[in-house]
């Protein structure tokens, strides 16, 4: 099972990022990592309806690698999400929409939206 999104990232480029979740009570957790610095991690709890849960400005930098992962806990500890990375590329806007699908029950098939990280930049800033 993949939980984890991991993508390179243009040198002397500012990433940005926004971590949501939407989970009736599980916890959800996504963790950042960037090559060479500390891991961030931001929890969504309770009752969770699109609830912004964190957001990171990296700075510029030289040969770095980004890892995303998503997890959630039903109340009996953190399980690895299944992770959907979604690519967009214009020429003033490119990043990723990653969604994280937790366990719990689907009408319809899978919906990954229980962790979403927005991740975007402007090539060249």
């Amino acid at each position: 099972m993949y939980n984890t999104a991991t993508f390179p990232v243009p040198d002397g480029t500012t990433i940005k990022i926004n971590g949501f979740t939407n989970s009736a009570y599980w916890a959800q957790r996504i963790v950042i990592e960037v090559t060479g610095q500390a891991p961030i991690t931001w929890n969504g709890t309770g009752a969770q309806n699109n609830k912004l849960v964190g957001q990171v400005v990296i700075p510029p930098g030289n040969g770095r690698q980004v890892s995303i992962t998503m997890s959630y806990d039903p109340g009996g500890g953190f399980a690895p999400s299944t992770v959907v990375k979604i690519p967009f590329d214009d020429p003033s806007l490119t990043g990723f929409v990653i969604g994280g699908q937790d366990a719990g029950g689907r009408p319809n098939g899978p919906a990954s939206w229980n962790t979403v990280a927005f991740v975007y930049w402007a090539k060249g800033y």
